[in-house]
């Protein structure tokens, strides 16, 4: 029995049973030497390690910039579209989820001015969060906290929040796969208009085969002027 390499990635926290169990499992299953490495963000996770854990921290700006860049744009780009690039870059604080979706955004539409749209619509958003809530949109995601959204929705509501909870990964060739009724990119871009509610969002799709992708169960929630909470259902827009 040759010895095995298992790498297996964590959204949430689990059960201290259902960890002895499957890690019974492995051991019976596998050869003496073999390793379990768990990916994660949840800190808690670390308890179950027999090596002391490696902390992967964000990338530099400058090499999330960097990256972004080589994502987003080629040497055919205008200078002023790299220009745009490199704001956005700063913009999304270093998120790899959101570099890799705006990415592939800009590089299917060539348009100045419609990147200049894209970038002004993260500029709202972010001074709105700071505004609100003193944090980056981003960390407040990974907070699993409300963000507010309201610059990304086709009609504007006095205010618009969407709590997006930690993401699955899913296959379209998964047995029972559910598509999830919208993309990220269709959110950032408003082509498709969230009444409210519930509803499943594609977070990140893979370019390459086997096409993974990351699907969040996600809540719209609309306050009016009156300061009530609508969530009737989402709707394409027509626009």
């Amino acid at each position: 029995m040759e010895r095995t390499l298992i790498v297996r990635e964590y959204f949430t926290d689990i059960d201290e049973n259902d960890w002895v169990n499957f890690y019974s499992t492995v051991s019976q299953m596998t050869a003496g030497g073999s390793k379990v490495v768990i990916i994660s963000r949840i800190e808690n996770l670390a308890r179950f390690g027999t090596a002391k854990a490696v902390h992967l921290n964000s990338l530099s700006q400058e090499e999330y910039s960097y990256l972004f860049k080589m994502l987003a744009t080629d040497q055919k780009d205008h200078p002023k579209m790299v220009s745009v690039a490199n704001d956005l870059a700063v913009v999304l604080g270093g998120s790899l989820i959101t570099a890799n979706m705006i990415s592939d955004m800009l590089r299917r539409n060539h348009n100045v001015h419609f990147w200049l749209r894209i970038l002004r619509r993260f500029e709202r958003m972010v001074k709105n969060n700071f505004l609100k809530y003193g944090e980056h949109p981003k960390d407040i995601i990974e907070k699993e906290q409300p963000v507010d959204s309201t610059e990304f929705m086709t009609s504007y509501p006095t205010h618009a929040c969407i709590l997006v909870k930690p993401p699955r990964v899913e296959r379209d060739d998964i047995p029972n796969y559910k598509k999830p009724s919208i993309s990220f990119k269709e959110v950032i871009a408003r082509s498709v208009a969230i009444s409210g509610g519930d509803f499943e969002i594609a977070t990140w799709e893979s370019r390459i085969s086997p096409y993974t992708k990351y699907v969040s169960s996600a809540t719209a929630l609309f306050h009016d002027k009156n300061g009530s909470t609508t969530t009737t259902r989402k709707r394409r827009s027509t626009s």
